[in-house]
């Protein structure tokens, strides 16, 4: 009888191990790659909306390849990884240089066996180049450098400082200087930086900072304010990024109001300039520049 009560004491042991081992299992985390829904994110309403106009406005984004990375990114924060991975094969295979392994927002995709194989044909096509070496180096801590501009001419960089709100100059010989200093014109802090090869004066796009003043500010060669432009119309803005065409055209993305401004150097304010675009951040590329700049602009 004893015999048989361990016995049987042993089997509900045994019973109850395997009951808790397969509830583990049901409630265990499915692998990225499952078609399972996954929780949507607190801000997806705000993204579903920037994918459609991303969506509608695809046929008209002369750069293909760069609006599809920016909607993989997208559909992966929403967990849609399906579709986030169907858009990176469409942008690969448009041969742009697009490398998906260098964006974060595409890590929830590193499951799947086509992300990896999407990775190794983009080295395939684009060997990782390391020639890079310091060339220049701020001793200042915490300048937070966001924009930097070369004046061909001079051999001179300048580079932005969002926390300190100033503009660095960097000699070729390495001479680090304050070309704007901090405080001095009580800007905000400083974006996009330009050049202007005519006059070698210096434009800037700061952010609104702690007083909601986003605006592009004009620097003479040796660092003098000569003008400043307030964002266009209702806020909030956020000039982030600039280009300069010609002798009198500036072009100026604005994160928050998403859209591009214009400025000409003959008038004093700057107008607003229509755009197809999702969210502008940057201007970067020749292609960014014709689809922007499409317009003259006349004093």
């Amino acid at each position: 009888m004893r015999v048989f009560k361990a016995a049987t004491l042993l089997l509900v042991v045994i019973g109850l191990c395997f009951s808790h081992i397969k509830s583990q299992s049901q409630t265990a985390p499915l692998p990225q790659n499952s078609t399972a829904p996954i929780q949507a994110p607190p801000d997806a309403a705000v993204v579903r909306a920037e994918v459609q106009e991303i969506e509608t406005s695809l046929s008209k984004i002369p750069d293909r390849g760069a609006a599809l990375f920016l909607l993989a990114r997208r559909y992966a924060h929403l967990g849609e990884l399906q579709k986030a991975l169907a858009l990176l094969k469409e942008c690969v295979a448009l041969d742009e240089g697009f490398d998906p392994a260098d964006s974060p927002a595409l890590q929830p995709l590193k499951s799947f066996p086509e992300f990896r194989e999407l990775i190794q044909e983009a080295r395939r096509r684009y060997p990782p180049v390391h020639l890079a070496h310091v060339a220049y180096t701020v001793s200042e801590k915490d300048p937070f450098p966001e924009g930097l501009a070369v004046d061909c001419l001079k051999h001179v960089l300048y580079m932005g400082s969002m926390h300190r709100k100033k503009i660095i100059r960097i000699t070729e010989a390495g001479e680090i200087s304050d070309f704007v200093k901090p405080d001095l014109y009580d800007m905000m802090p400083v974006g996009g930086v330009k050049v202007d090869p005519a006059d070698h004066s210096v434009w800037a796009a700061t952010d609104p900072g702690k007083k909601n003043r986003s605006e592009l500010v004009h620097f003479d060669a040796n660092g003098k304010l000569l003008e400043r432009y307030s964002a266009p119309g209702p806020g909030p803005h956020d000039l982030n990024d600039l280009v300069l065409r010609h002798e009198s055209e500036i072009y100026l993305s604005d994160t928050f109001a998403r859209s591009v401004s214009t400025a000409c150097h003959a008038v004093s304010h700057l107008s607003p300039f229509p755009v197809s675009s999702s969210t502008p951040t940057e201007l970067p590329s020749p292609a960014m520049e014709t689809y922007f700049m499409s317009q003259t602009c006349s004093a």
